[in-house]
């Protein structure tokens, strides 16, 4: 198949993610609606959303540090305000449909002010690879320690489907997923090892551990984000701070890989609250995983604002 063909088997397959998740959504609003539309008795306390936007600010940075990172492992050695500037004007793109906007502002930007039209690309590709592998990381994390976040999803993707869901149909489910992963790799791995081995030529193996390291925080501090916010109602006291982070993280992989959704709106919202409904509240859910959507498009824009002005200094 090929490249094209691809882009457009996924952005399908991303919209129909997106629309199944918005209709997941509207049930759960439409079930929940007399408390949601109660407003006079919902109390937000405002020193914990602004704790929350800081940490978003911070996770923000460091993700423009990264990809740093990336363009001095392929040689590049363009100045840490440039990188800065062109990360944080570059990232409020994603809102546009398509989910890959950003990406190609960022290349464009990048080849503006000299980064080579090779080097480019190949820090994308490995701050990319790098994103996805540190995400399924904590992810990974997450359910180890919090097992019944993958239960509570496939039960809440039962509901959806008027499907009973069980222990066995988890396990059965997760086999031949793990199966099909498999045979993916063994179709594909020619390809996939050739291609990171060019990526990955330039990196000895303190600067790979360095650069997931710092990638896994990030993870941790955008979901801390999320938990801070959720302070804000009240409601998160009773919840770890694994099971609110890695249910975050997982959201936002899923909310990523959904192409053609801008920013993955709709989708990272509906798997929070098949995530986090059963320990916080359907209710609860919605309120803070919209609100701290706010949070974020606000964060972004504040950084596009941050990023002009870092702009004109560095010129």
């Amino acid at each position: 198949m090929k490249a094209g063909s691809w882009r457009y088997a996924g952005t399908f397959l991303g919209v129909v993610a997106t629309v199944f998740c918005v209709w997941y959504l509207y049930q759960q609003a439409n079930v929940h609606w007399q408390s949601l539309s109660d407003w006079e008795n919902i109390h937000l306390d405002a020193g914990w959303l602004y704790a929350s936007f800081f940490v978003y600010l911070l996770s923000f940075m460091l993700a423009g540090y990264i990809w740093l990172l990336c363009l001095r492992t392929v040689g590049d050695r363009t100045s840490f305000q440039n990188v800065m500037w062109i990360a944080l004007t570059s990232q409020i793109a994603k809102y546009i449909p398509g989910n890959f906007a950003h990406f190609v502002g960022k290349a464009m930007l990048a080849l503006k002010v000299g980064i080579s039209v090779k080097k480019v690309p190949a820090s994308m590709a490995i701050e990319l690879s790098n994103t996805l592998l540190a995400g399924v990381f904590v992810g990974f994390l997450a359910v180890m320690f919090e097992p019944e976040i993958l239960h509570t999803l496939v039960i809440a993707f039962g509901k959806i489907m008027n499907v009973e869901v069980g222990l066995s149909l988890i396990r059965y489910g997760a086999l031949a997923f793990l199966i099909l992963c498999g045979l993916a790799l063994l179709l594909f791995s020619t390809r996939i090892l050739e291609r990171i081995k060019t990526l990955y030529q330039q990196l000895n193996i303190e600067k790979i551990y360095y650069l997931f390291a710092a990638q896994v925080f990030n993870f941790i501090l955008f979901g801390l984000s999320f938990s801070v916010a959720a302070q804000a109602l009240m409601v998160s006291n009773d919840v770890s701070l694994t099971l609110s982070v890695g249910a975050f993280t997982i959201a936002w992989l899923a909310g990523f890989l959904a192409l053609g959704t801008p920013g993955g709106l709709g989708v990272r919202e509906a798997v929070l609250v098949a995530l986090l409904a059963p320990q916080w509240g359907v209710e609860n859910v919605l309120i803070i995983s919209v609100m701290h959507r706010l949070l974020t498009v606000v964060g972004d824009l504040v950084a596009f604002v941050l990023g002009f002005i870092l702009k004109a200094r560095t010129k």
